[in-house]
């Protein structure tokens, strides 16, 4: 069985930020673990009412009153971290994403294959 590291095909970067899930007319603080262009790794306190396959909310609050928006499916859980995976979000929350993510890897051409990735399926 191949371990979470040969599964993973997009790049991860630790990112810090206020974040929330919402879900069944609830909010959960999360903590942010690590993102990928596709998905992130959280922390909740309190796992109730999450499971495997549920869609929930996902929202990174950024400096200067900008937010990512991403529609995730929950696709792993360890005790109280979760792995989700993005299903739906908007051009700008994309936008902030991807800058995200090139600034922290520090790598614009693998961001960009990895997008090209993303794209083809």
């Amino acid at each position: 069985m191949p371990t979470n590291k040969e599964r993973r095909h997009f790049s991860r970067v630790e990112f810090d930020c206020e974040a929330t899930i919402h879900f069944s007319n609830q909010q959960l603080s999360v903590e942010v673990i690590d993102l990928c262009i596709n998905g992130a790794m959280i922390r909740v306190t309190e796992t109730k009412g999450l499971s495997l396959g549920q869609s929930v909310l996902l929202k990174l609050k950024l400096a200067d009153d900008y937010q990512i928006e991403m529609e995730v499916e929950v696709i792993h859980q360890e005790e109280k971290q979760f792995g989700v995976k993005c299903t739906q979000t908007d051009l700008d929350s994309m936008s902030h994403l991807r800058k995200i993510i090139e600034l922290n890897t520090g790598d614009p051409s693998l961001l960009q294959r990895e997008l090209s990735a993303l794209l083809e399926k």
